[in-house]
């Protein structure tokens, strides 16, 4: 009943057999479609609707966690007073992850203002990034990209 389009996209790279990561890629899809659609004059109420709710919901407590990066506190400081506010800090795959007490976890890099990944690292001297707990979310696990193998080994047969 309406123009759509449906994507799909190979994400094995065919020489190496490594899979592309689709981290957020489902968000920056969306983003696109309803930027698309905004330009083109296309109106999708459920799409918009999800924008909308997707602009409002952020990491709880932002304005806090920001005074706190502002303040310049370090290390084990850093932390209580983070868990004050509700946040507690995990380790993630490459750096350090916050997390609110409704579990939503964030990236403060791309969350916080003025802060860098070398910043983050230098405000939790004294820690290190194996120190923190690990969540165990799926994302954050051991979890490793191997290359797909080749077999000329047909699949056996059913049973």
């Amino acid at each position: 009943n309406h123009p759509h389009v449906h994507v799909i996209v190979n994400r094995v790279h065919p020489l190496t057999g490594y899979a592309a990561s689709i981290d957020c890629s489902a968000r920056k899809l969306q983003r696109f479609a309803s930027d698309y659609e905004r330009a083109t004059k296309i109106y999708c109420h459920e799409r918009e609707k999800n924008r909308r709710q997707d602009e409002n919901t952020g990491p709880p407590n932002l304005e806090a966690i920001q005074q706190l990066w502002n303040s310049g506190i370090q290390g084990e400081q850093l932390l209580v007073a983070l868990e004050r506010t509700g946040i507690r800090v995990y380790r993630g795959r490459k750096r350090p992850v916050f997390v609110s007490n409704d579990n939503q976890i964030f990236n403060p890099v791309r969350s916080l203002e003025n802060i860098t990944a070398k910043d983050l690292r230098n405000r939790l001297v004294g820690l290190e990034l194996n120190d923190l707990p690990d969540g165990g979310w799926p994302p954050y696990s051991s979890q490793k990209s191997f290359p797909r193998l080749t077999s000329d080994v047909p699949p056996s047969p059913p049973v």
